[in-house]
């Protein structure tokens, strides 16, 4: 059953490329199913040792472009780490990250727990806050200890 939604998934995120006038190519929906079975946050380079196990001359520049479009398309979206590391998601769920300075885990944050504050950004500094992930960085439950 899952294979099948997945299937479905790449298939929808497909036809929404297509819809925008953009061509369908193997490649493209490689890098999709890749996005779609990883459940989460993924770097482009493991994007890319993943596509390339079924399609070895692949490049990793053919990647990006694919996650840019994506990403123009509002398919994915690019979270930036403390660290230096960039990772893509799904957008099939607005959420942002608690980021961990010291293990490097990443913990999603519903977006409904930010309204509070994006609120009082409006209210106090007049400044509408766009959903568009945030990373939070702090350390975990577990480093704390």
């Amino acid at each position: 059953m899952a294979h099948e939604s997945h299937r479905n998934q790449v298939e929808e995120i497909v036809g929404r490329i297509v819809a925008s006038g953009r061509r369908r190519t193997m490649s493209r929906q490689a890098v999709i199913q890749v996005i779609v079975d990883c459940h989460g946050h993924i770097s482009a380079d493991d994007i890319a040792t993943r596509v390339q196990e079924d399609f070895p001359s692949m490049d990793v520049s053919t990647v990006y472009r694919t996650l840019e479009t994506l990403r123009e398309l509002d398919i994915v979206d690019r979270v930036y780490f403390a660290d230096g590391s960039t990772v893509y998601h799904l957008r099939d769920h607005q959420h942002h990250h608690l980021c961990c300075e010291k293990c490097g885990s990443v913990q999603e944050l519903p977006v409904s727990l930010m309204e509070s504050v994006e609120k009082d950004l409006l209210e106090e500094f007049g400044f509408e806050l766009h959903q568009r992930p945030l990373g939070l960085f702090g350390l975990c439950k577990a480093c704390r200890s």
